[in-house]
């Protein structure tokens, strides 16, 4: 997305003055971490709901970016249960 959050038109979206990333719901952008979109892999399995918060907090509040900063139980609560033995992030 590129140092100064501009992204590149066609490949990566911008991340400053993005409302996806900043509106008051934290659930679009967790669940496209989650889950991928568009050639974004998807982290449900690599990253920990403590990760997740801290990343899309950092983008929530870059690029002359703000929004309320995303918590790890947030996080937890819109990935759902995990199975097996807990998974990462629980």
């Amino acid at each position: 997305h590129q140092a100064e959050g501009a992204g590149i038109q066609g490949v990566y979206p911008a991340l400053a003055g993005n409302g996806f990333v900043t509106t008051d719901d934290p659930t679009p952008a967790v669940t496209v971490v989650l889950n991928g979109r568009a050639g974004m892999p998807r982290f449900r399995d690599n990253l920990s709901a403590q990760d997740i918060g801290a990343i899309l907090s950092y983008v929530r509040n870059s690029w002359g970016n703000q929004a309320p900063v995303i918590n790890p139980e947030q996080v937890r609560e819109i990935r759902g249960p995990v199975s097996g033995d807990g998974g990462v992030g629980h």
